[in-house]
């Protein structure tokens, strides 16, 4: 017999006859036999789409992201039962996915810190060897700013960035005190009223002085410590002077400020 043309089938190879149709001497059937095609190989491609999913889309810019999740969409949208003629198909979706992912840009959160209080002053999202911008940082009475505690050019990890400060230097009251102790020693009888009330009046307001100020406020300091020592150095002394008779008894007593004349009482 004459061999027929074998049909095609898509994805199948014809492979020959079932048997042999030469010196024919009986009724015979003879089969076609088809083998099937290799199937394409999906193993890089279904790699590509778990290595994409297990990524976080935070971790990214919007516009990369974007375009790696059309990849993704294409890569999944690939016929799963594809043959090996067909394997083009199949690596241009993985191709195309595994470029979208090396094309994505990481971004990093940047916190910035207040030393002094521990609370946030600001949070930036960087991409992945930008450097953040530094915000303004919070006044703190009686601290100075003095830098941040690490650097944030060429940012490759999440930071937490930290605004330090350091005390100002305190106000100083050695004078101030010394005035005080030495106001706090004298004796009202010594002096008269109206100096002593004017002395007592000074040393009431240094004492009132805080005493936790900073050097910013000495000048707050230094008036009462002047004051106070003008006080003091403006008290008049006074004197007792006493006459006496001839036989040891008090004729009268007087107070006398300093440099002053006493007066002489009657004689007895």
């Amino acid at each position: 017999a004459t061999a027929p043309s074998a049909p095609v089938h898509a994805n199948y190879t014809f492979s020959g006859w079932d048997k042999t149709f030469t010196s024919v001497t009986s009724n015979l059937t003879v089969i076609a036999q088809y083998t099937e095609n290799a199937k394409a190989n999906y193993t890089a491609l279904n790699a590509a789409i778990s290595q994409a999913e297990a990524l976080t889309e935070t971790d990214y810019t919007a516009a990369t992201w974007s375009a790696m999740q059309t990849a993704l969409t294409a890569a999944n949208s690939v016929d799963k039962n594809l043959y090996a003629e067909s394997q083009s198909t199949v690596d241009a979706a993985t191709t195309a996915l595994t470029s979208a992912m090396s094309a994505l840009v990481k971004v990093y959160t940047v916190t910035f810190v207040d030393g002094y209080t521990a609370t946030t002053i600001e949070t930036q999202t960087i991409e992945s060897g930008q450097s953040a911008t530094a915000p303004s940082v919070p006044v703190h009475e009686n601290y100075t700013f003095s830098g941040w505690d690490k650097t944030f050019t060429s940012v490759t990890s999440n930071l937490t960035v930290t605004a330090q400060y350091t005390e100002n230097a305190k106000a100083s009251y050695v004078a101030l005190n010394a005035a005080i102790a030495q106001a706090d020693a004298l004796t009202e009888t010594d002096y008269t009223a109206t100096t002593w009330s004017a002395m007592q009046t000074a040393l009431t307001i240094a004492n009132s002085v805080d005493k936790n100020l900073y050097v910013e406020s000495q000048s707050t300091i230094d008036v009462a410590t002047t004051a106070l020592t003008s006080a003091i150095n403006a008290l008049v002394k006074v004197y007792t002077v006493t006459f006496v008779d001839y036989n040891g008894t008090t004729i009268q007593s007087m107070k006398v400020e300093s440099g002053q004349s006493a007066t002489a009482p009657a004689q007895p």
